[in-house]
């Protein structure tokens, strides 16, 4: 009753995590506000780590413990630390949309203890070659016909789309 006074009341619903993907979340994506890019990796991140593990449970029962679980589970699959971030996040992104529409009253995967589950991926370094392995590529690519732009790409530190930008 002091979720009614309160102005905070959420009236809990019956729907699963299955469910509010197809049936909302889905939906919502799809409208053209997303890149497709991002939209097929969201869509593909869901299907093949977040509703086979979770999509059963009911939103009104999906606590901060059932997700810390979850992702711990993921590590320990041995799945990347990079796809058990990107996991999370969209577990976040959907679970935010059932705030947004009110069936539940707070996302569970804003808990300190879910967060700190997620792994922050770091990005790699990139490993720059030295001065003798650029003469050997070089030298081993002399006869190739984009001889040319292997060179420009190396001395100039040409990115791989500005390289194939090029005319």
């Amino acid at each position: 009753l002091n979720g009614v006074d309160e102005g905070t009341f959420t009236p809990t619903t019956s729907l699963t995590l299955w469910e509010f993907f197809e049936k909302h979340w889905l939906p919502s994506i799809e409208n053209g506000s997303l890149r497709e890019t991002t939209r097929d990796l969201y869509l593909r991140t869901a299907r093949n780590h977040i509703l086979p593990h979770l999509g059963a449970v009911k939103l009104r029962d999906l606590k901060a413990i059932r997700l810390v679980q979850w992702l711990n589970d993921l590590k320990v699959a041995g799945v990347g630390a990079r796809t058990v971030e990107l996991a999370g996040t969209t577990c976040h992104k959907i679970l935010e949309g059932a705030v947004d529409l009110e069936l539940i009253p707070r996302n569970p995967a804003d808990n300190k203890a879910v967060r700190a589950a997620r792994p922050h991926a770091k990005p790699e370094a990139p490993k720059v070659w030295t001065r003798e392995e650029t003469r050997a590529f070089l030298d081993s690519q002399r006869d190739d016909r984009l001889y040319p732009l292997w060179r420009l790409v190396v001395t100039t530190g040409l990115r791989r789309g500005e390289a194939a930008g090029l005319r």
